[in-house]
């Protein structure tokens, strides 16, 4: 005889496990895509942000390769004086676009209605030439060794006739840093490679120079970015004292900021600088592009950095390029999307060229790039 089974209630219990499964399904869809859409927000801003970086490089490039209108009054003045290329005016237009702002930020605000984005764009110019090249240096320190070996000299001697005023620069710079046996350190760095440095950052193998770990890229001050300059001691940066694309001779109207630290100049953002660009205008009609410091120091660069060449190291004339015409520089660039920074380090040269009908022009190109 058949049996009867009763199954009463079982359409709720399957109810309620399809609920349960549909809720786990929908929480990892959810959770999975609560995190996705932050994510891929980022991810666009940071993109944007990069391709806002490298839109800094090229308004640094742009301003590098300036070059003065037609019927500019300087340009006249200087073929009058016997400079028929104009180069001359050319040096001047850089030294006044350039001047005001080296080693500091220069801000761009972006507007979507305008620009296409909300952003901000920051780029800082520094000259190769305002550093201390560390192959030059590598150079006089083997010529002098090679000298003194002719001569019999002892190594005690060496020590104490190489570079006298980088050993100086040395001593104040161990004493800023609270560091001992940098330039020994250097030295012996020199004697065991024999190939010339290929970059700065080579010399944080030295054990002494282990202290500028935390202070390698130039950071420049924050002043122009809100709120007012701190007055606190601000660091001396590895790569903003020594250089591998320098010059023979140190840059004096574009000294690196940690140089002129080292000098006892005044440093970028440590005073008000509202007045700086009225300043150097004030300062570049009597200039001259080409000059003898001995006697021009105290009528062009005293202005600017408040010091006469007498307080300056013994000597440091003999270093210092009298022929205004810097052709390297670093450009610290930065976009800014939503709260997401990019930054980057690019090294640029500026390298005159001739066009049609022998017109002259700049043409800058980026010889390296680092993200930062």
């Amino acid at each position: 005889m058949y049996k009867r089974h009763d199954r009463a209630g079982y359409i709720i219990v399957m109810t309620m496990l399809i609920i349960a499964a549909a809720t786990v399904v929908v929480s990892v869809i959810f959770t999975r895509g609560s995190v996705f859409i932050p994510y891929a927000d980022t991810m666009i801003k940071r993109e944007q942000a990069k391709m806002l970086a490298l839109g800094g490089v090229s308004i640094a490039r742009a301003q590098l390769a300036q070059m003065p209108e037609e019927g500019d009054k300087s340009q006249g003045q200087a073929k009058e004086a016997g400079n028929k290329d104009g180069s001359d005016a050319e040096a001047k237009l850089l030294l006044k676009t350039i001047l005001p702002s080296i080693n500091r930020w220069q801000m761009f605000a972006l507007a979507s209605q305008n620009d296409g984005i909300d952003g901000q764009i920051a780029i800082c110019l520094t000259s190769e030439e305002g550093k201390f090249d560390l192959n030059k240096i590598r150079a006089e320190q083997q010529d002098q060794e090679r000298v003194a070996k002719q001569e019999g000299s002892t190594a005690s001697t060496i020590k104490k006739e190489v570079l006298p005023l980088v050993s100086e620069l040395f001593k104040r710079l161990e004493k800023e840093l609270g560091a001992e046996g940098l330039l020994a350190g250097l030295e012996a760095y020199f004697k065991e490679h024999k190939e010339p440095i290929t970059d700065v950052t080579e010399l944080l193998r030295i054990p002494a120079f282990v202290v500028f770990r935390n202070a390698v890229v130039y950071e420049p001050p924050d002043m122009e970015r809100g709120g007012q300059a701190q007055q606190q001691k601000r660091p001396l940066y590895l790569t903003d004292i020594f250089t591998v694309h320098g010059s023979e001779e140190l840059e004096p109207w574009l000294f690196s900021d940690s140089i002129a630290g080292l000098l006892e100049l005044p440093r970028a953002g440590l005073r008000d600088e509202k007045d700086r660009k009225k300043q150097v205008d004030t300062i570049i009609k009597e200039a001259k592009t080409k000059a003898n410091w001995a006697s021009d120091w105290n009528k062009y660069l005293k202005p600017l950095y408040g010091k006469e060449l007498q307080s300056l190291p013994k000597n440091i004339e003999s270093v210092l390029t009298t022929q205004f015409s810097p052709s390297i520089f670093s450009v610290i660039s930065e976009g800014t999307v939503g709260g997401v920074t990019q930054r980057l380090l690019a090294l640029v040269q500026r390298e005159q060229r001739t066009g049609d009908k022998n017109q002259r022009y700049y043409d800058v190109t980026i010889k390296k790039l680092y993200w930062l």
